[in-house]
């Protein structure tokens, strides 16, 4: 516990000790590299060379890993600032550091003359043969340099662009009667001036307005807003990004940037990504038409305009379409899901199901309202997870989990591993605690996935935590624990009425259960244009990625985007991890699906099933292939049938 509460000062680091701190571990890692590419072939072995290089990583991102957090959540501009500008720096002497042909010669030679006995060895011994091949060191020097160039710019361009995002603030002032149909809570929440209500993007501004405001002019007013995030600026360094990307898989022979970003991955190639997502879109296209037309046949009868559903629109008439035919209203659904209660039943779930307890401890942290969980497997700590629900200026404005400290073994004792789990969920006020829609929720459950899976590694490398899995599985234990948010006993387990105290009625719950799949084609076929557009700007010509992105959204979805809409611009996955990648979502969501079928089979709540689910996947992390982990749990092959089977197909 000293050691945990000990590394935990980091939230107290000034912007000097950002700035010592990440010069010291940068001389430090430099002092490794150096003493690798100067061994002799003689003295070049598994433990000189890949140990020192996981032992000198695990030690770097104990440093830098921080102070991303800083960067993203810090209230102080000028700590947020300084932890960016180091972040930026440590990267580019990291990659400087990290690109050495005598370093590359050294894994080349441990790997065709040292291979190691333990499967843990043999993974990372492979994953650093493999990272070392990919970064070009066969090229010839000019080629070379230019790769590490290349790699710097794509850095610095997402940096970049975080922070416009993060420091964005666009803001509409609205008067009482501008916010006809919102709730009270959600007035109440706002920041009020001059007889005016400030209404932001954050979502838990944004999401409510869009689906509930009456004011049609206002949600276009604030749909354009929202469409214009991240402004030209941002574009721009997209654009640059992608272009870069493209040179880069040139440069080392690949066909196009998809082949080279996803060639380790369960995927793979290209051509498989766009199967997948030909394949479901074919699948559900006719599903997303229905609703659509849906939609507009409703528009006609209860407004009579018989004009095409307007992208300010879809959400508004979804609401009140399940108003009036599921007899659901989301201010009162809200009403039943308070965050303490819904935080507490989520514990016990984890309990009950995982054999995990969560309990808060005290520890230092960067607000006052953020906590930290201990999560234990009897009296063995599995590590800690860094809760921080609610928004703030200057915060990463989206739901994350990110790394603090890697789980790992050290001279035989485990370290335990550290997790930050943010949100940006509405918060509470003077009079009321924090209330939060059903969506929230199950973002909630997402996160505590991710946080879940990360703690629960057992493996004996930092490199071979559950975040090191292939980029498209990290979704599955996150996509799969939100899947209990939908079930009717966990339901009414999690509603209870903030104010009285009074269970969710029954009726309420198979009201939500009904209308669930509502809308559900329109969602997949979203969630499949984003992931195409990914794949369209990375592989194809495309001259203006806005002009694109407006089209794919009118021909498949029937919806056409703000005229003002500059996204990408707002599209931070595209400059960090998902570039290439964001089919992800989707491909992880089918073997989530297909691993709580066999809880819906045998149980929500087995015990033993839960068990299995930490023993041969969370506790497994990166060791072994992702397919194989999922054999290994199902015993049998995976399968695309309970994904399929709950949209009605």
């Amino acid at each position: 516990m000293k050691d945990v509460q000990k590394y935990f000062s980091f939230v107290k680091w000034t912007p000097a000790q950002i700035e010592s701190k990440a010069k010291k571990v940068l001389e430090d890692k430099k002092k490794v590299y150096e003493k690798i590419a100067s061994l002799p072939q003689s003295k070049q072995n598994f433990e000189s060379v890949i140990l020192a290089i996981e032992s000198i990583e695990a030690k770097y991102n104990d440093v830098i890993r921080p102070m991303d957090v800083l960067k993203n959540v810090s209230s102080d501009k000028k700590v947020r600032e300084a932890a960016k500008k180091m972040i930026e720096w440590a990267d580019k002497k990291s990659l400087q550091i990290v690109y050495s042909k005598k370093v590359y010669l050294a894994i080349k030679y441990v790997f065709e003359h040292h291979q190691p006995v333990r499967d843990a060895d043999k993974k990372i011994l492979d994953e650093y043969y493999a990272s070392y091949t990919r970064m070009g060191f066969d090229l010839p020097p000019k080629e070379f340099k230019r790769v590490k160039e290349i790699k710097n710019l794509i850095s610095k361009n997402g940096s970049n662009f975080d922070k416009r995002l993060n420091d964005w603030d666009a803001h509409l002032w609205m008067s009482l009667e501008d916010l006809e149909g919102l709730s009270e809570h959600y007035i109440d929440s706002l920041e009020k001036k001059n007889g005016k209500y400030k209404v932001t993007l954050q979502y838990p501004h944004l999401i409510p307005f869009m689906s509930q405001a009456k004011n049609a002019k206002k949600r276009k007013e604030l749909g354009d807003l929202a469409a214009e995030k991240g402004g030209k600026e941002n574009l721009i360094l997209m654009e640059k990004n992608i272009a870069l990307r493209k040179e880069l898989a040139s440069l080392l022979g690949y066909a196009n940037f998809t082949d080279y970003q996803i060639e380790r991955r369960m995927a793979s190639s290209y051509k498989t990504v766009m199967n997948f997502e030909n394949d479901l879109l074919e699948k559900v296209s006719l599903c997303a038409k229905n609703d659509l037309e849906l939609l507009a046949k409703y528009k006609s009868e209860r407004f009579k305009d018989n004009s095409s559903v307007k992208y300010f629109e879809s959400a508004y008439l979804s609401e009140e379409y399940k108003k009036q035919h599921f007899a659901l209203d989301s201010k009162m659904i809200r009403e039943y899901f308070e965050m303490n209660h819904v935080v507490k039943i989520l514990f016990s779930i984890v309990k009950k199901v995982f054999g995990i307890s969560l309990t808060p401890v005290k520890m230092p942290v960067w607000d006052k309202d953020v906590f930290v969980l201990e999560a234990k497997v009897g009296k063995a700590v599995m590590g800690y997870i860094v809760v921080d629900l609610f928004p703030r200026q200057g915060k990463y404005g989206h739901a994350c989990v990110a790394e603090v400290r890697d789980s790992r073994i050290e001279n035989g004792v485990r370290v335990v591993p550290i997790m930050s789990l943010i949100c940006n969920f509405a918060k509470p006020t003077k009079d009321s605690p924090s209330i939060i829609s059903h969506g929230d929720v199950v973002t909630l459950f997402h996160e505590f996935g991710h946080a879940l899976h990360a703690i629960s590694s057992r493996q004996p490398y930092a490199s071979l935590g559950g975040f090191q899995v292939a980029w498209d599985f990290v979704e599955v234990p996150s996509q799969f624990f939100e899947q209990w948010v939908w079930d009717k006993e966990v339901i009414g387990m999690l509603g209870q009425h903030y104010k009285t105290g009074k269970k969710i009625p029954d009726e309420l719950v198979e009201k939500m259960l009904s209308a669930k799949n509502f809308l559900a084609g329109s969602g997949v076929v979203g969630q499949i244009l984003f992931g195409m557009l990914d794949q369209d700007i990375h592989v194809k010509n495309i001259k203006d990625i806005v002009v694109h992105n407006s089209m794919l959204r009118k021909k498949y979805s029937g919806v056409a985007p703000s005229k003002k809409s500059l996204f990408p611009a707002s599209f931070g996955h595209l400059m960090h991890g998902y570039e290439s990648a964001y089919y992800s979502y989707l491909w992880s969501l089918v073997y989530a699906k297909d691993i709580f079928g066999e809880f819906k089979k045998k149980g929500i709540f087995n015990g033993q099933l839960g068990k299995e689910v930490r023993q041969k996947i969370f506790e497994q992390g990166a060791l072994k292939k992702e397919m194989d982990l999922l054999r290994d749990f199902l015993e049998r092959e995976p399968s695309n049938e309970a994904f399929l089977k709950e949209l009605g197909i």
